[in-house]
């Protein structure tokens, strides 16, 4: 039960500090004092307005927020510049960057699976025979104790050689967060490494590999 109650209190701790996502302009932000107010129009029930004694006895998410938003040391843009139309990545490159979605056909699930593989054997020999071609493997790992850190790791193949392999420690993040990490880690490396011109990477979180080339804010 006490760890449960961790989780939930760490999650709500999250969801407050998500103001750091909104634009300067959100409502939230005129309820809170004159230091976080930033372009919002201050609202006569403000903190701003309140008294110190006043403060003391009011509680909630604005008064979570107000007392902890100074803890939050990355800064978010929810309009940044690499986040314009036509600036995104995907805008400009979506001719280069591809996902290879699978869904299990519950009807027939061993002979999806097995298709599956094969499709997958395929595309690695495929690679194998391409000397500018590295393919990479992400994982991540959730512990069930919460006190304890998420971890990651990935392997990069070329031509059936592993180049390069790493682990990390992803800090208490979920688990979308920690593979997410994995991803970057592993196409930072696979950009680093000479005469790449085709990197494929293979995980189990699909979403998250989205989420790698999508600029606007979200978790991770």
């Amino acid at each position: 039960m006490g760890e449960s109650k961790d989780l939930a209190c760490g999650y709500l701790d999250h969801a407050n500090l998500r103001i750091a996502t909104l634009s300067d302009t959100h409502p939230i932000w005129s309820l809170l004092s004159e230091d976080y107010v930033k372009q919002a129009e201050v609202h006569h029930c403000s903190v701003s307005n309140m008294a110190p004694a006043l403060q003391d006895k009011v509680h909630g998410t604005i008064m979570k927020i107000e007392n902890h938003h100074h803890e939050l040391t990355e800064v978010f843009e929810p309009c940044a510049p690499e986040n314009r139309l036509g600036f995104r990545l995907m805008d400009r490159f979506m001719a280069q960057v591809s996902f290879n979605d699978f869904k299990i056909n519950m009807e027939n699930e061993a002979l999806s699976v097995t298709n599956r593989k094969i499709e997958l054997d395929a595309l690695i020999d495929e690679l194998k025979d391409n000397k500018h071609a590295v393919y990479c493997g992400t994982d991540a790992s959730l512990p069930a104790n919460i006190r304890h850190q998420a971890a990651l790791a990935y392997l990069i193949y070329r031509q059936g050689d592993v180049v390069h392999r790493a682990r990390y420690i992803a800090g208490r993040v979920t688990a979308p967060d920690a593979e997410l990490y994995a991803i970057r880690a592993a196409t930072v490396k696979a950009c680093s490494l000479p005469n790449v011109n085709n990197i494929t990477l293979f995980t189990d979180s699909i979403a998250s590999a989205r989420r790698a080339v999508n600029p606007s804010v979200h978790s991770g």
